[in-house]
């Protein structure tokens, strides 16, 4: 007889110790905070056995119940699940008992926007499965860059609104039509109608078109012909202010909905961010408005739209690398100083507002040339991230300037793709640190 027993700490646990007369009780001091989790089997003084899963959290015990599943033959991928066919021969291990402590207290995906191939594409489903799957992973993080305003001419992207508190509805997040700007992900159908340019052409062999010309039958896997965001699923390419605003009303759901399923059901947190220097709407640029006050419209937007984040990132732009080298510009450049003075005007917004969330740095490098760690020191506030993803696009190894910083608030970000060929094959990135 095989019993399957799922607990946390508490009486429940205590009473299936003592009723199974369980000999290891001693092993659940093994057990730190976080993420740590054990398995162990069970054997009844009259005979048969349970499988015991317990988590020094209530996501620490999902991730035993996936340890568990794993040491049976299951294995877990972002694209779905491999479950043993009944041939192999599967027998439950008669003696079973691990205590499994991840080696970072953060572990996730940060997805790239701007491209056909990334999150411009992803249906709401797809958010759920994709959540759902990092937890069988025990991945619990995902975070989110927003390419900045680029007017005039250029493609914004409607991840996080930008503007005062006077551009939205407080009661519930909605952008009003005198407070939207031109935005868009990606699409498949090109609405450049007014020169030759694919839309975001960045990508060697992209090319923009209506899905009803695909060929060879492709045109029916698809449910209409401008094809992209579920956020634009009506609109295609927004044209007006009320189309606009819209946009950002429609990419907010879907986030929080995909947010709050990936906090609750898989216990996965989230961020997003944008680039600074801030670059505001022109219209409020033209205004004379406050950067302080836009970073405070921009946060008591994402409280009003119930967007639950745990971070939002301030990412410098890629014009802070020197691409010959994949290092920072030199701290003497004022842009370094400029940066944490507006860190310090977005924390007097994020508190001015009650944000609940905690503030940090990412971008292409992860400070200065020559004190990657510049960071680490300029903002003492110990919640406040350090991030970066590795220099030349992925081809430097991690900033060995992670190695002088504070480990509790830092993140090193490997990439897993080749970003000039996101359309050809991928090396293999399977789960290494976790």
């Amino acid at each position: 007889m095989v019993r399957r027993v799922v607990a946390t700490k508490g009486r429940a646990l205590q009473s299936l110790v003592a009723a199974w007369g369980w000999d290891r009780a001693t092993a659940l001091d093994e057990l730190r905070q976080g993420d740590s989790h054990l398995i162990s089997m069970l054997a009844h003084p009259s005979g048969g056995s349970a499988y015991l899963c317990v988590g020094a959290s209530p996501r620490a015990t999902l991730y035993a119940v996936y340890s568990l599943l794993e040491t049976l033959g299951v294995r877990f991928y972002l694209h779905g699940d491999v479950v043993p066919e009944e041939s192999a021969g599967f027998t439950m291990p008669k003696t079973l008992h691990q205590v499994f402590a991840p080696r970072f207290e953060v572990r996730g995906l940060q997805p790239f926007h701007d491209f056909p191939m990334g999150p411009d594409f992803w249906q709401p489903r797809f958010w759920q499965a994709l959540t759902s799957n990092m937890a069988k992973m025990k991945l619990n993080f995902f975070g989110f860059h927003t390419y900045p305003l680029q007017e005039p001419g250029g493609i914004t992207e409607p991840l996080v609104w930008v503007g005062t508190g006077a551009g939205f509805n407080h009661s519930d997040g909605t952008v009003l039509p005198s407070g939207a700007y031109e935005a868009s992900w990606y699409l498949t159908e090109n609405f450049w109608a007014t020169d030759t340019h694919d839309i975001r052409g960045n990508v060697r062999g992209e090319h923009s078109m209506n899905t009803s010309v695909f060929c060879c039958g492709a045109a029916l896997a698809f449910d209409r012909g401008c094809y992209g965001s579920e956020a634009q699923a009506s609109i295609c390419y927004p044209t007006t202010k009320e189309q606009q605003a819209s946009v950002f009303d429609n990419a907010a759901t879907m986030l929080r909905d995909a947010f709050t399923w990936g906090l609750n059901f898989a216990g996965v947190e989230s961020a997003v961010g944008v680039e600074f220097p801030l670059r505001m709407p022109k219209a409020l640029a033209d205004a004379g408005a406050s950067l302080q006050s836009v970073y405070e419209g921009i946060f008591q937007r994402i409280v009003a739209a119930r967007i639950p984040i745990k971070t939002f990132w301030l990412w410098t732009t890629e014009g802070v690398e020197d691409h010959g080298t994949g290092r920072g510009l030199p701290q003497s450049n004022p842009l370094w100083q400029q940066l944490v003075e507006e860190i310090q005007i977005a924390t007097a917004a994020r508190d001015r507002v009650g944000g609940k969330f905690s503030l940090g740095t990412n971008g292409w490098c992860l400070g200065p040339g020559d004190n990657a760690s510049f960071f680490d020191v300029a903002v003492p506030d110990g919640d406040f991230k350090v991030s970066a993803i590795n220099g030349l696009l992925g081809w430097q190894a991690p900033d060995p300037a992670f190695a002088k910083m504070d480990a509790s608030r830092s993140w090193a970000i490997p990439w897993m793709e080749d970003d000039l060929a996101l359309a050809g094959a991928q090396l293999w990135v399977n789960r290494t640190i976790t």
